[in-house]
Formats: structure tokens, C-alpha cells, sequence
């Protein structure tokens, strides 16, 4: 996963202007459409995997949440994965050189927990995710101490509330907790153990008729429907599909475009519809 500097692969909240720096939207918007122009890339969920390492699993277990009907498979290592937790919120400035609220907002607000990896584990819900995280303790073959191994004790206890949401959710999981720090041995190790698990799978459902969908994005697609609010979103919102019926919770009011026939429909949340 390409790094995310300092802006954690989220448009910042800045005050509630949820824009500039809008590092979402370019990874989205531009990157993942370069990626596409310049290299031969099979069509098909299943050919599209999505990994990455500390900060990078936060992306790609965001990104991958959003981005379910283009993403077969989720893959983090040592994954900042749970960012509402006080230990995340004493060290943010000084770890990361960036104020937390300038990125997220409040802690505890609803645009934090919009790009909560955690929070948002029921999305992935037709989509294999490899979870790869170590304990702080390092493995003599490879060492690693000091700083790395106080990075990975917060790292691990992200681990495993993620891991925790996504079992939850039922969400089909690989779970490889062990000895080490937070260094690149490690993370090596984790890539060649999500190659051979299978970043590509043949039998991810490419059109899944049920799911769940949790945004905070005022714009954005889920599975074969975009979705654009006619003001950016307050509160997280859920929508749920369950064969021909979508459901809608949360506030606000939403145009749902169905990208393969241009079907367009216009609702106030909360909402039933039943779908053409």
C-alpha cells in the first residue's frame, strides 16, 4: 500500500471542511485509476488484492471497505487498524507529526469512526482478509527492540479488537498473531505468509446480493450502486442489502444510482427500498 504521509488516507476533517488535504480521494479517485490505465490489470474482484503494512493496513483495510465490489481481499500487517483507543490518542502528535483532530475530528466523533477499520469490519463481509500482527516480543532470528516493540504492544491490542469485529461480523478471517516488533523482518515475513494464503481467490462472489455497507463519505459506489448525499453526512450510515431489499439507516438524504442500468432513486434516511 502507498504510503499515506501524514494524511492517513482520509480527506481531513479540518474543522468539519472534510477536504484538503484530500488523501482519500486522490488514492481513489486518482492513484487506483493510474494503477489501472498504466498496467495490464484483469477485470474481476477476484483479481484485485489490497494489502499493506502499520499505517498501509489502515489504508488497506479502509480502502478495502469501501471499496468492496473492486477488492477481492483485504490483507494488513502490524495494521493500524483501531485508532479510537486513548493509548492511540496520548502518542498520535508525537509518533505521527500531525494533530489527531485535524485528520479525524474528535475521537469519539462520528467522522473518526467512519474511517475506523474496526468500526467498519461488517463491510467486508464477502471479502478474505489475511491479518498478520506481533505480540512486542522479538524473535531472536530477527531482533528488533526499543521503540519497534512499544509499537507493536499498541499495534497488537488494535489486532486483536479488529479481529474480534470482523468474527463478529462474520467476516472470514485469517488470524496469524506472533513473536516480533514492528520492523521491516517481520513484515517481510507476513507478505510471503499472505502470497502463499492466496491474495487472489477464484471464488470471492463477484455481485453478492447481500451485504453490509457503513460510509461517513458524502460520495462513493458500493457494490454496483453509487451513492451521493446531498450534504456530507453527520452520522455514519448503514446501508443493507438482503436479495431485492435495501435498507438504509442513519440521516440525511441520499441519490442511489444502479450502475448497470442507470436506475436512480432519491430517499430520505432511514428508508426500505425494494430494488428493480
Amino acid at each position: 500500500m502507498p504510503e499515506g504521509g501524514k494524511g492517513f488516507y482520509t480527506n481531513w476533517f479540518n474543522g468539519g471542511k472534510r477536504k484538503d488535504p484530500a488523501w482519500e480521494s486522490y488514492f481513489e479517485n486518482e492513484l487506483m485509476p493510474q494503477v489501472a490505465k498504466r498496467l495490464r490489470i484483469a477485470p474481476g474482484r477476484r483479481n484485485h488484492a489490497i494489502a499493506g503494512l502499520s499505517m498501509g493496513g489502515m489504508g488497506a483495510t479502509y480502502l478495502g471497505s469501501q471499496r468492496p465490489d473492486y477488492f477481492g481481499t483485504v490483507a494488513t500487517f502490524s495494521g493500524f487498524v483501531e485508532h479510537q483507543r486513548e493509548t492511540v490518542a496520548a502518542g498520535f502528535g508525537a509518533v505521527a507529526g500531525v494533530n489527531y483532530e485535524d485528520i479525524f475530528g474528535p475521537m469519539d466523533g462520528e467522522y473518526a469512526s467512519g474511517h475506523n477499520p474496526t468500526k467498519l469490519a461488517a463491510n467486508l463481509i464477502n471479502t478474505p482478509v489475511f491479518q498478520a500482527f506481533d505480540n512486542g516480543t522479538p524473535d531472536p532470528a530477527k531482533g528488533g527492540s526499543g521503540p519497534a516493540a512499544v509499537v507493536e504492544l499498541e499495534i497488537y491490542q488494535e489486532n486483536l479488537e479488529f479481529h474480534d469485529a470482523l468474527a463478529a461480523a462474520g467476516v472470514q478471517v485469517d488470524y496469524q498473531p506472533q513473536a516480533g516488533v514492528h520492523d521491516w523482518p517481520y513484515w517481510r515475513s507476513h507478505l510471503q505468509a499472505a502470497i502463499k494464503w492466496g491474495l487472489f481467490k477464484p471464488d470471492v462472489a463477484q455481485n453478492p446480493t447481500t451485504w453490509t455497507y457503513k460510509t461517513i463519505a458524502t460520495t462513493g459506489r458500493m457494490w454496483n450502486l453509487r451513492f451521493a448525499f446531498a450534504k456530507p453526512p453527520e452520522k455514519v450510515a448503514t446501508f443493507q442489502r438482503a436479495g431485492a431489499t435495501l435498507k438504509g439507516t442513519g440521516e440525511g438524504r441520499v441519490k442511489l444510482t444502479n450502475i448497470a442500468t442507470g436506475h436512480r432513486i432519491t430517499v430520505n434516511l432511514p428508508f426500505q427500498h425494494r430494488l428493480p
